[in-house]
């Protein structure tokens, strides 16, 4: 592409090897001048691998880890609830109280506070941060990246406004909401759920009154928020909304999920975490449901550190490496009639097939670049799709006539894709529906 080399990379075997087991030379990140300028050089996700990278790497680490991640558990499960409560008040907004609520619970986890009110400007500055976002990770989404003469047009120039204007908001997310989380800090108890920004500035310090010290950590922890919402908001609500879009284009499947909650949970209560490990069939819709519309298709993009051959072909230094997650996870060599909605292909004699390939080895990323807060995003999934199948029905949605509308299922281009029309129903289900507001809410 114009003076860049790029690869893209089509099939499992070609990707483990280049971006697993080579990460040494494969985890780099192509620096382009629109990272500075949009003001994601502190984001560690789009950082060249480094020690400042490892160090902000590390700090995320330790508060998303398969251990660590259970603390947030109870924070999860009640905003799940939530959910489900504005599903029924609003039926018809389902893609919007998924937005809100995800965004929600990720201001929760980082900064301990509420922002629930769709107008509020947590909210808001939130969602404006992930579209910038969407526009930086798409290849080719600048010509300033291609020819970096143009870094230096005049700011008055529309794509170098564009550019100032998502600075800014980045900047005020950061800053505001810490300023927010500090303010709230001197004025009352914050010990009912561990916040991120509070547990990262805790282990960095280590108790010490170094101002230093504490300038640094606090700076790991603010530029560490960024990378929760641009990394977790828009991924979490795609599979979600695919989820329950699945459920009303395959009611047989729905309804053994129904069937699986019903003997596993009961009546009397809404799912946990508890319930995790038994619910197995509900396992395998989330597993389908990130290979048949991943909502990262193509990842994003590695880059060489130094020459390389891989089966015969050269791939210079600073080659851009794309792996095709959607095509690994279509192969009709590897997953039978792969168009099709089947979590059966994950199944075997009742439990999880340990043969079939995981989608989520190709979908959380490679090597030293996979997502290190996945555990908490597939705990965020299991949650509010185990509480909402348990008390919601979801079926096509109907025309003005009562007439059921087909809908295909097609994703939209982007770096984060989704449903191009995800519309459904949305019912309660009538031996459930008294856990909107019943005992399974306490």
């Amino acid at each position: 592409m114009f003076s860049q080399d790029m690869v893209v990379l089509g099939s499992p075997g070609v990707i483990f090897e280049l971006l697993d087991r080579r990460s040494a030379n494969s985890s780099d990140r192509k620096q382009t001048p629109s990272i500075p300028l949009m003001g994601h050089d502190t984001t560690f996700g789009l950082m060249s691998a480094g020690q400042t990278w490892k160090n902000h790497r590390r700090a995320f680490w330790q508060q998303f880890n398969p251990t660590a991640v259970t603390k947030y558990y109870a924070m999860q499960r009640e905003m799940a609830y939530m959910l489900v409560g504005m599903m029924f008040k609003e039926p018809t907004e389902l893609e919007k109280n998924l937005q809100d609520s995800i965004a929600a619970m990720l201001v929760r986890t980082l900064f301990g506070f509420d922002a629930q009110d769709r107008n509020d400007r947590v909210l808001k500055l939130v969602w404006d941060c992930i579209e910038g976002t969407r526009e930086l990770l798409i290849s080719g989404g600048f010509l300033m990246d291609f020819f970096p003469i143009l870094r230096f047009a005049p700011s008055f120039v529309p794509f170098q406004r564009k550019l100032a204007r998502w600075r800014t908001i980045n900047e005020h997310f950061k800053d505001e909401l810490f300023a927010q989380y500090k303010a709230e800090l001197k004025t009352q108890e914050r010990d009912a759920y561990p916040c991120m920004v509070g547990e990262v500035i805790a282990s960095l310090t280590d108790g010490s009154g170094s101002e230093h010290m504490l300038a640094s950590a606090e700076h790991i922890a603010k530029s560490i928020t960024l990378d929760v919402v641009n990394a977790g908001t828009d991924t979490t609500t795609s599979i979600l909304q695919t989820i329950f879009f699945a459920m009303s284009l395959y009611p047989s499947v729905q309804a053994k999920a129904h069937a699986e909650l019903d003997a596993v949970v009961g009546p009397d209560r809404l799912p946990d975490f508890s319930d995790r490990e038994s619910l197995v069939y509900l396992d395998a819709i989330i597993k389908e449901t990130m290979r048949w519309m991943p909502s990262t298709p193509l990842g994003l993009t590695h880059c060489t550190r130094e020459d390389d051959i891989v089966n015969g072909h050269f791939i210079p230094a600073g080659t851009v490496l794309l792996g095709n997650i959607w095509a690994c996870l279509h192969d009709p060599a590897v997953y039978d009639d792969p168009e099709t909605f089947r979590p059966e292909r994950f199944l075997r004699d009742g439990r999880l097939d340990p043969d079939a390939r995981d989608p989520g080895e190709l979908s959380f990323g490679f090597g030293r670049r996979i997502c290190p807060g996945r555990h908490f995003g597939l705990a965020a999934v299991y949650i509010n799709v185990a509480s909402a199948l348990h008390v919601f029905d979801f079926s096509p949605p109907v025309d003005v006539h009562g007439r059921e509308i087909r809908i295909e299922p097609r994703m939209v281009s982007g770096f984060v894709s989704r449903a191009e029309d995800a519309r459904c129903t949305v019912k309660p289900r009538s031996q459930c529906a008294k856990l909107i507001r019943g005992p399974g809410r306490s």
